[in-house]
């Protein structure tokens, strides 16, 4: 991650909460970027079977607001005991989810 994309206020540093804020804004760019990437595949199957794994752990690291084992958050340093289950996600769902990062806000 570059200083610009970190440093949101531009002052030349990057405070704390611009740190941990970088962390979601990290995964959402991720999303995007696999979208840009999936749209110049033209139809090749193994790509697209990467891609959509590579959507499905991006946007579960998006919506796990934890940091638990491997997974790591700058925003979510601390583990919640209250999402110490299995959670599931379907390609459907995170596809919904990626597709509302790439719609412009309204």
């Amino acid at each position: 991650m570059t200083l610009e994309f970190n440093d949101s206020d531009g002052d030349g540093r990057i405070s704390r909460t611009e740190f941990a804020a970088a962390s979601e804004r990290g995964l959402q760019a991720a999303l995007t970027r696999i979208a840009a990437l999936e749209a110049q595949a033209k139809g090749n199957t193994s790509f697209l079977n990467m891609t959509a794994t590579a959507t499905l752990i991006a946007a579960a690291a998006l919506l796990r607001q934890e940091s638990r084992g491997a997974h790591c958050r700058r925003d979510f340093p601390a583990t919640d005991p209250d999402q110490a289950h299995r959670s599931r996600l379907t390609l459907h769902e995170v596809m919904t989810l990626r597709q509302s990062l790439l719609e412009p806000a309204r």
